[in-house]
């Protein structure tokens, strides 16, 4: 069997970790069953991290994809504030 993953890393990001303002890490995992999820999801990914960014409520810290599941990790300050913005 043939298995291949996908990885992005922030290194960034390591810095960040145990960092007061950003306490908790969402985590975000979505089943692939099309191309058209694949680019939909790609779309919520690119706005989480132009929302987080714009007011440095977090930082994308790691993405993959295999087996037909993107997996995105964020480090995040106020969970309820994240919450509200992927809803």
């Amino acid at each position: 069997m043939f298995r291949c993953w996908l990885v992005h890393r922030n290194e960034a990001a390591n810095s960040l970790v145990g960092h007061e303002n950003y306490c908790y890490a969402l985590n975000v995992i979505v089943d692939i069953d099309s191309k058209e999820t694949l680019s939909l999801v790609y779309e919520l990914e690119d706005a989480i991290n132009l929302a987080l960014r714009a007011d440095k409520r977090g930082i994308d810290c790691q993405n993959s994809l295999s087996e037909g599941v993107r997996n995105m990790l964020w480090y995040v300050g106020n969970k309820q504030s994240v919450l509200q913005l992927i809803k």
